[in-house]
């Protein structure tokens, strides 16, 4: 299964939602972003989740990482989109206590799910290469936090 994450990036820090639900990721920290659509690019899913999910209006840049996930029960590969505010767009709120920013760094303190733990890692190098935007398309790949 294919997903994309928007990773929402403001003065030094990334945006985190708090899962719902009743599964077994509820209440762990996640970026906004779900399952592509037939056809969809990475950075669409990344935008049009954001708009279904928060109600925030992004501009997608450079895919920072694609990680695969073995879970009991299915494989997940990880997009993860860098992606700003979209021009003009305020930075509403969200749900009290489900939108959180966070330093980039200290994104390993939270209780995520596990398929982040590697695209963590990419992420950390994919945004120390440079900022959102124009530039080369490097995409980091990993499956279970190894190079692939």
């Amino acid at each position: 299964m294919d997903v994309a994450l928007a990773v929402i990036a403001r003065a030094g820090k990334v945006l985190v939602t708090r899962r719902g639900g009743e599964d077994a990721l509820a209440g762990l920290w996640e970026f906004p972003g779900g399952k592509m659509a037939r056809g969809e690019t990475p950075e669409e899913a990344a935008a049009r989740e954001c708009r279904e999910e928060i109600g925030w209006e992004v501009a997608p840049g450079r895919v920072l990482a694609v990680t695969e996930h073995r879970y009991r029960n299915r494989t997940v590969r990880l997009h993860a989109v860098l992606c700003e505010l979209a021009d003009g767009a305020a930075a509403p709120a969200g749900p009290r206590g489900r939108v959180r920013w966070v330093r980039l760094e200290r994104l390993s303190e939270l209780a995520m799910p596990p398929a982040n733990g590697a695209l963590l890692r990419a992420m950390a190098a994919g945004l120390a290469g440079g900022g959102s935007g124009g530039g080369p398309r490097r995409r980091s790949r990993l499956r279970d936090g190894r190079p692939v």
